[in-house]
């Protein structure tokens, strides 16, 4: 099994900088028996499947699916593929300009 999480928050799989997205948004999950789904974490924008809002409930996603999240469209195919590898997180620091 193969778990992705999906958000704004650092602590998520995969981060999205998109203003629409909640910190921890969804899940993609590729189960032992090569089903797919994504779960939404009851986001306040929440998570569509070919443009219609699914429930906090697990969804069975098949592949010609579009999965999107905030104004993000998510390539779950490609997230939940046993070739990808999420890279560390990074930080963009504030320049001192900014921070003042």
């Amino acid at each position: 099994m193969k778990i992705v999480t999906v958000g704004r928050s650092a602590e998520n799989n995969i981060i999205l900088f998109d203003d629409k997205v909640s910190g921890k948004h969804a899940s993609l999950t590729l189960t032992n028996n090569d089903e797919y789904y994504v779960q939404d974490f009851n986001s306040t924008n929440g998570t569509y499947v070919n443009d219609h809002k699914i429930s906090n409930e697990p969804f069975r996603l098949m592949p010609q699916d579009v999965v999107k999240v905030g104004q993000t469209i998510i390539p779950w195919q490609t997230y939940l593929s046993e070739s990808f590898k999420p890279q560390d997180t990074f930080t963009i620091k504030q320049s001192a300009e900014e921070e003042n």
